[in-house]
């Protein structure tokens, strides 16, 4: 090779190396792979009735299906029962196929469909939620709902539970040639912390202070009173209802007190009734009590770990 020839390929060779200033364009995600981290699975109808059955639900509720799909769990329940839904999707093409399937129902006055991240979605005014998502994705959503919602809302899921908080019904049904199931829970109100108790004076001659600690629905709790401190027994919550039983020695007889009562932010009010048993005359009469909270002492139900970082992939959806 001739230096001239030999120049002119070595100078080639250099300019095609590629330098350290060039950069590489950005990933595109491409159309032919999925975005969602739930893929779109529909729910049997079967399964769609069952889990309405399980919320108990009415013409006066309000239902929000977080990952609607194709819409059909807020169509099923405008159908059914005439009740008012919000369904959210961050998929548009199931959104669009939403509002067709509203449609073709004739329920479009009823149900209403929003292209929303469920996880920033409002969902504050719902008295059933309604799922299918998956377990991992349950457990970020937890703290919205515990957040969000009211005490005594519903929430149903299809197929994933939600973790350490415990369902209040599960069921197993057979559709499209395999086993389902649908998990039902009743959101609890907060009673964490330190209370003021006035029971009437039959009770107790002063007010008593009630410390109550609380993992979701279950509650355990202990009196203290000037003398000693008596455990609460079958303490449990039911939505915003409170019951608990407290067993009392006085004169060498054992009185079984039981409280019911409804829980309003940090105020709880409710009735109290004596054993028959060891009523003597007392039985046939309840009484009135009241307690009052430190709102300094109320410890949060849930809270979202500093570890899920759900931002990063925010697409959710299902069916």
């Amino acid at each position: 090779m001739k230096k001239s020839h030999l120049s002119i390929f070595c100078l080639i060779m250099i300019l095609s190396i590629p330098t350290q200033t060039q950069t590489k364009k950005p990933w595109q995600y491409p159309d032919f792979l999925p975005r969602w981290d739930v893929p779109y699975v529909p729910t049997p109808q079967e399964v769609v009735d069952a889990m309405l059955d399980m919320a108990t639900v009415k013409s006066t509720d309000i239902l929000y299906d977080l990952g609607c799909g194709d819409g059909r769990i807020v169509i099923t329940a405008a159908k059914r029962f005439g009740t008012k839904g919000i369904g959210i999707d961050i998929d548009p093409e199931r959104i669009a196929e939403c509002h067709t399937n509203a449609a073709t129902a004739k329920v479009e006055d009823l149900v209403m469909f929003l292209e929303r991240d469920l996880f920033e979605a409002d969902i504050r005014e719902a008295s059933v939620v309604t799922l299918y998502l998956l377990s991992s994705v349950n457990l970020k959503l937890r703290p919205k709902l515990f957040t969000d919602l009211k005490p005594g809302t519903r929430i149903v899921s299809h197929d994933f539970s939600m973790g350490d908080w415990s369902w209040d019904q599960k069921k197993e049904l057979y559709a499209n040639g395999k086993n389902h199931y649908v998990y039902f829970w009743i959101l609890p109100a907060n009673v964490t912390g330190s209370w003021k108790l006035y029971p009437p004076k039959y009770f107790s001659q002063k007010p008593n202070t009630l410390i109550i600690e609380q993992k979701f629905q279950k509650i355990q709790g202990k009196f203290h009173t000037d003398k000693s401190i008596i455990t609460v027994e079958d303490a449990h919550m039911l939505g915003d209802q409170i019951e608990f039983m407290v067993r009392q020695q006085r004169k060498k007889e054992t009185q079984l007190w039981f409280f019911t009562g409804k829980v309003k932010g940090h105020i709880m009010t409710g009735e109290v009734r004596l054993n028959p048993s060891a009523g003597k005359g007392n039985s046939s009469r309840s009484y009135k009590w009241r307690a009052e909270r430190d709102p300094a002492t109320r410890k949060p139900l849930e809270t979202k770990s500093p570890n899920w970082d759900w931002k990063a992939r925010p697409n959710y959806i299902s069916r």
